[in-house]
């Protein structure tokens, strides 16, 4: 299954994952997250690819899919996205209220 391999930064933490559409599961990881997320970009690829990308950063593996954000990473993706934002539309923060969450993960701005 074809879709791709994308890279969230949370904190010192990197979760380097597959979806068919990246930026809905980045709001759903923001919204989860304990701290603000940042989307930082995406490129196309498969499960098998994602599993590559795992084994090579297996030494800075900290839990499942996430990645301390270490300097060989961060390089790492860097070369690979395809997509990345230049500015995060919204950043979904611990601060917000519910409907800030709700707004954000769904891509919306105040004035929507």
């Amino acid at each position: 299954m074809s879709g791709f391999i994308y890279a969230i930064e949370c904190g010192d933490r990197i979760k380097i994952g597959f979806s068919k559409n990246p930026e809905k599961r980045f709001a759903k990881v923001a919204s989860d997250a304990p701290f603000p997320c940042t989307l930082l970009g995406y490129w196309p690829g498969d499960v098998a690819d994602e599993l590559d990308v795992h084994a090579k950063f297996h030494a800075v593996r900290s839990h499942g899919e996430w990645f301390a954000a270490t300097a060989g990473l961060l390089d790492f993706i860097g070369k690979h996205v395809v997509k990345r934002l230049a500015k995060p539309r919204y950043t979904i923060s611990e601060d917000d209220g519910a409907l800030a969450r709700w707004r954000k993960g769904k891509g919306m701005s105040q004035g929507d």
